[in-house]
């Protein structure tokens, strides 16, 4: 093998030199990152023309594609994938978790397919002149001559010493040329050398996969060998890198005995095919590949070799001798009007490479492998007639061509190709994710799989737009982003992700959550719904600040200002009077500094909070006169007693109930606004007052001081359906009130950073902040808000998100807003969004135009959304169309599916039966063990089956308020008794 094998050694970072003085690059391509139809893969090819058609008129250069599709991969490619995740779980202490990533790969392992695609640049000799070329290699060879080695120091060792500097800058010319053409339309990354050759090895031997492997190359550690591989005494091979062909092939291939066209390498049967006749009618890669059955595994290898004037000579060539023998053979009258045809692409501008491309298959057994080639050939003939054959000189040869960049000669059949229709036939135009690895693996309808990693640095926000109609999979998407979150393996504790909900579907997805926690960590997750009655633990006071605070944050005060500006939006009005805005800021202002220690602080009052009182009247004997509630937070603080001090700050700062006092009694507010009106005369702070008092009575858990209390959580969803009715304006108020409400308690320590943070803290207070906040500020947090529809008609809602939206990044905080009205994304937000997931086509073409207007998706884009995204379907998943933006400028574009496996699909149900199952037998068994019992007896997701099975049969009222215990206790008595 060692003959077979070019490439010498390495050169720098990414480039070899080879044995033949060429020099070679590797690079992975993923792909396109959005869809490229006829149209838009034309608008790819002239661009590539353009670009490049100076530099590939030239002679000297090579571009070879190999692209590889493997089923038998697939399940081996899907553990790769999640090999960190799992290693990070265990970190953590979540390796409940794991039984998801199972699910997932039993989900993918028949829905995608592994494929890779790479392209090496070569520059050859050629480029240069003979002469040029001989005075090079002279004056390398004298200035090597005083190392006393010559260019190849050892027979069967790598040798940097072939170098010729003109040849390499060449090069790398010619690469950055070729990736500056291509960048902004195709995903592609360098190979580090190591890399490259790490891939070669596993190109070759598709059954043994070498993930551990590492080659030695020039610059690494070396042992030397106690051996002499060749007897001549100057040969330095034992004590240097061994040739690269002895480590990528430890394994001879071999002629099979029973097909002389068939090798046999490691244990496996492989059939390279020679693409002896191009196709008759040029037609894209993308008509190839849907062409070959998805069935059989098979590589692809294309060598696009420049040198437009030699190869428009032999074209010449033939057309004089056809028009010689024109009177005899009337095939050859054929010859000479193919030549004038290209010879007539010359004359428009065009230019003209050789082409060679060639295939192979392979099977562990020699009859299996005989069945996919006959698939192969038929594939292979139906792009354009193109006729494949087998190879009868030298099949290992031909092999290796298909093994990026290892050969020195490609023996294919050439044929000359237009620079635009090579360029139309290479397989650049694959759907790819920029994503090596991802949380969630998502898939392409052509089964292609498209990771995705949250909370990217790739992207320059953290902010995701949902629209999803009833019915399209909002609840299920929304619960995969977020346990793609947890799953996220640069997690260093468990992040915070916070879901307001109208109904119940994220505590599903938090419950599970919760039961995969170890006990001692359970608490971390927690589920709660919010009803509008202040005796309990319902209160929430906008205006509580951090421990110790006697002002708020500034990032607080303007959430302030969009909460009392939504107090004082009328119902059944988008926005709030005009002068209230301004007013807001400055009666907030005033609201602290009313209740400050140097003015009118709090006083404390006896019974408000047992375990407070038993540590005043521990401290002073009896309650002392005048003790104010900041001076008991001091108080408490200074002993260590945190929690305690926090529960009494929530009496010194103030609440609603304080606004009509501050106003009367604050100068400034008087001075400033005391004369001013609102649009129907009416004065601005009476209109402010009357607002006040009736959302004192419209919002009873908004007056006094906070009680519902999250805890320690950090996975929280919160039901506010009780407080969010539906219906007049009024009603709209009312939800957008709750809405704000819940958003700021449930975010409250969300942005906070030392840098910005730690200067408006107190002096007392700022080292116990300091070690709260720095523990969290690499932390990845979630803001989730849910039914947006229901309250973006008032305008103070959407100030509100749009501050989360403009500063979450720098605080390491993601956004997820979802609606099922396209309208309620406004051009601001869409401008700060990174991440679109639209989850339907809507029901009429208003609707898709709808969404060009608001996204730009690609007419590709569109007509793939029309045809793919028609709702959740039970065996291939949720199709959506997928925007997302880079910060290298680039977006990516793509329908893709969500197929969850089936613990996914009973952990997040929203269907309200299966939910009710599922709960019954959750209070009688655990989560743990319903999720057990559901996955296995309804693997498809749902009950509804039996149910109505049992439904049916029901004889009176009695059964049918029993049924959910009934169809419970059959199923635990099937898998646990």
């Amino acid at each position: 093998m060692f003959e077979y094998v070019n490439i010498e050694a390495n050169i720098g970072k990414s480039t070899f030199i080879n044995k033949d003085g060429s020099y070679s690059t590797f690079f992975e391509v993923k792909g396109s990152s959005s869809p490229l139809g006829k149209v838009e893969l034309a608008n790819l090819v002239s661009s590539l023309k353009s670009s490049l058609t100076g530099s590939l008129k030239k002679k000297g250069y090579r571009i070879q594609f190999v692209f590889e599709r493997n089923p038998e991969q697939s399940l081996i490619d899907l553990k790769r994938n999640n090999v960190s995740i799992i290693a990070n779980l265990v970190r953590l202490n979540l390796e409940s978790l794991n039984s998801v990533l199972e699910s997932r790969e039993q989900a993918l392992a028949n829905k995608v397919i592994y494929e890779k695609c790479y392209m090496v640049l070569t520059t050859l000799t050629s480029s240069i002149s003979s002469k040029q070329l001989k005075e090079k290699q002279e004056t390398r060879n004298n200035e090597i001559k005083k190392y006393d080695v010559g260019v190849k120091p050892g027979s069967y060792s790598q040798s940097p010493m072939g170098e010729i500097k003109d040849l390499s800058n060449k090069h790398s010319a010619f690469c950055k040329a070729i990736v500056k053409a291509l960048k902004g339309k195709v995903l592609l990354s360098v190979l580090n050398c190591h890399n490259a050759i790490k891939e070669v090895v596993n190109t070759t031997s598709n059954y043994k996969q070498h993930d551990n492997w590492r080659p030695s190359l020039l610059g690494d550690p070396i042992r030397p060998r106690l051996v002499s591989d060749n007897p001549n005494k100057l040969d330095q091979s034992s004590i240097l890198n061994m040739d690269l062909g002895y480590q990528i092939f430890n394994t001879i291939p071999k002629i099979a005995e029973k097909d002389s066209t068939a090798i046999i390498y490691k244990g496996a049967y492989y059939k390279p095919l020679n693409l002896d006749m191009p196709p008759i009618d040029i037609l894209p890669f993308a008509t190839l590949f849907e062409g070959i059955s998805e069935e059989i595994p098979w590589r692809f290898s294309m060598t696009i070799e420049t040198g437009h004037d030699e190869i428009k000579k032999k074209i010449s060539s033939k057309k004089t001798w056809a028009t010689l023998l024109g009177i005899t053979n009337s095939r050859n009258k054929e010859i000479k009007k193919a030549a004038e045809d290209f010879l007539h692409l010359c004359d428009n501008d065009e230019t003209l490479c050789s082409v060679k491309v060639a295939f192979t298959t392979w099977a562990k057994d020699y009859e299996t492998m005989c069945s996919r080639t006959d698939e192969l050939i038929e594939g292979i003939q139906s792009w354009g007639a193109g006729n494949a054959i087998e190879e009868i000189g030298d099949p290992i040869e031909l092999w290796l061509n298909t093994i990026p960049g290892i050969s020195k000669n490609y023996i294919s059949t050439g044929f000359p190709l237009t620079l635009g229709e090579a360029f139309s036939t290479a397989p650049i135009s694959r759907s790819a994710s920029p994503w090596e690895e991802g949380s969630t693996v998502y898939r392409t309808h052509d089964k292609k799989k498209f990771p995705q990693m949250p909370l990217s640095s790739k992207q320059m926000s953290w902010n995701d737009i949902y629209y999803a109609p009833p019915g399209s999979g909002k609840s299920f998407k929304l619960a995969t982003d977020n346990l793609s979150l947890i799953l996220n393996p640069e997690n260093i504790m468990l992040p915070r992700i916070v879901c307001l909900d109208i109904g119940f579907s994220s505590a599903a997805f938090v419950d599970y959550v919760r039961a995969c926690l170890p006990e001692d960590k359970k608490h971390l997750a927690q589920s709660f719904k919010l009803e509008m009655t202040k005796n309990g633990n319902n209160n929430i006071n906008p205006f509580d600040t951090p421990l110790g605070c006697r002002h708020p944050l500034a990032i607080n005060r303007e959430s302030l200002i969009n909460f009392l500006s939504a107090i004082f939006t009328p119902a059944g009005s988008e926005n709030a009077p005009l002068k209230v805005g301004e007013a807001c800021g400055m009666l907030i202002d005033e609201m602290y500094i009313h209740l400050s220690d140097e003015n009118e602080p709090n006083i404390y009052q006896y019974g408000m909070l047992e375990s407070i009182d038993k540590h005043i009247l521990e401290e002073f004997g009896e309650v002392p006169e005048h003790l104010t509630w900041w001076n008991v937070v001091d108080l408490l603080f200074d002993k260590g007693k945190y929690e305690e001090a926090s529960h009494a700050q929530r009496y010194a700062v103030p609440n609603l109930t304080d606004i009509t006092t501050v106003i009367t009694a604050s100068k400034n507010i008087i001075s400033t606004f005391g004369k001013a009106t609102i649009d129907n005369g009416e004065l601005l702070l009476d209109f402010i007052k009357l607002m006040t008092i009736t959302a004192l009575s419209d919002y009873p858990i908004l007056s006094q001081p906070s009680s519902f209390d999250t805890g320690a959580a950090r996975i929280v969803s919160l039901d506010i359906s009780s407080v969010a009715p539906k219906g007049n304006a009024s009603a709209i108020k009312k939800t957008s009130i709750m809405y704000m409400t819940a958003i700021g308690v449930l975010t409250k320590s969300f942005f906070q950073s030392a840098a910005e943070t730690l200067p408006q803290i107190p002096d007392k207070y700022k080292n116990y902040h300091k070690k709260q906040i720095e523990q969290e500020e690499g932390v990845y947090k979630k803001c989730c808000l849910d039914e947006f529809h229901r309250t973006s008609e008032v305008q103070a809602v959407r100030e509100q998100i749009l501050l989360f939206f403009k500063e979450g990044r720098k605080y390491n905080v993601s956004n997820a807003l979802l609606s099922q009205n396209l309208s309620d994304f406004e051009e601001r937000m869409v401008d700060l969004t990174d991440n679109f997931y639209i989850l339907s086509k809507g029901k009429t073409e208003s609707v898709v135009q709808e969404i060009i207007d608001n996204f730009s998706p690609s007419p590709d884009s569109i007509e793939l959304l029309k045809k793919y995204v028609t709702g959740p379907d039970p065996d291939e998943g949720a199709a959506f169309l997928y925007l997302g933006d880079l910060k290298n400028g680039m977006r990516v574009e793509q329908v893709l599916y969500s197929t969850l496996g089936k613990v996914e699909l009973w952990a997040y149900t929203t269907t309200r039966e299966d939910y009710k199952l599922r709960e019954t037998l959750n209070s009688k068994v655990g989560l743990e063990k319903t999720i057990n019992i559901l996955t296995n007896e309804f693997p498809s997701g749902s009950a509804k089956d039996m149910l109505k099975k049992y439904k049916d049969s029901a004889n009176s009222e009695k059964d049918l308020a029993n049924l959910y215990e009934l169809v419970s206790n059959i199923l635990i008595n099937k898998y646990y008794e």
